[in-house]
């Protein structure tokens, strides 16, 4: 299970979230603001590894990780975008395509995941290279450039 938006923080311990301890949970709250946040729910019969993304800003609501099954390896990369706009929407949006080239670059994985809430309204899926906002065109180029596809969406 995928989560964004969770609105978590450090007092709601993982024990809380899964009361029968049957789930790996991979979290990332914002440490200093309300809101946001993402969180993924893996099945303990399943092996995930989660990649460290310290060195990543810290203000990015953000998880990586693999799941290994047999000889396959699924990567999936949960994150959150807050609907800004202007420089600082600009700021964020370039930090977290840089996150993305990060989580996908050597993935060595048979299929990668991105399971986001994107906020970016203006962006029609169906033809993506119509979008005039700097932060849809940074998104839209990072999908068409590293060869992914909109499987769902909703407006």
């Amino acid at each position: 299970m995928f989560f964004t938006e969770t609105w978590l923080c450090s007092a709601i311990p993982n024990s809380l979230l899964d009361l029968k301890g049957e789930y790996v949970v991979v979290r990332k709250e914002r440490a200093d603001k309300v809101g946001g946040g993402v969180c993924a729910f893996i099945s303990n019969k399943m092996r995930c590894l989660e990649l460290d993304l310290c060195n990543l800003s810290a203000d990015l609501d953000i998880v990586c990780f693999d799941i290994v099954m047999k000889s396959d390896k699924y990567r999936f990369i949960v994150f959150y975008r807050r609907p800004k706009e202007g420089l600082l929407g600009r700021v964020e949006a370039e930090a977290l395509c840089n996150a993305l080239q990060v989580c996908t670059a050597g993935a060595g994985a048979t299929t990668t995941f991105i399971l986001t809430d994107l906020n970016c309204p203006n962006v029609d899926w169906n033809h993506p290279m119509q979008c005039g906002k700097y932060v849809d065109r940074l998104f839209v180029n990072f999908m068409l450039s590293n060869g992914f596809t909109v499987c769902d969406h909703a407006h």
